[in-house]
């Protein structure tokens, strides 16, 4: 039995997940303009998790 329950809708979900990557994208790159080691070494731990969730779910974007 599933211990998790949600009352989204598929395509909601998708766009959450997408939303929080533009997210974690956006303050990479502003890490990496920043020269901010503190801030690239928390953001690309962040991008690591987003781009292995996005891979593990088989989220890809449309081209």
């Amino acid at each position: 039995m599933a211990k998790y329950t949600c009352s989204k809708t598929k395509d909601e979900i998708l766009e959450i997940i997408a939303e929080e990557f533009r997210k974690v994208n956006k303050d990479y790159d502003n890490a990496m303009q920043n020269d901010n080691d503190k801030l690239k070494e928390r953001n690309q731990g962040r991008y690591v998790a987003m781009f292995d969730l996005l891979h593990k779910l088989e989220i890809y974007e449309k081209e």
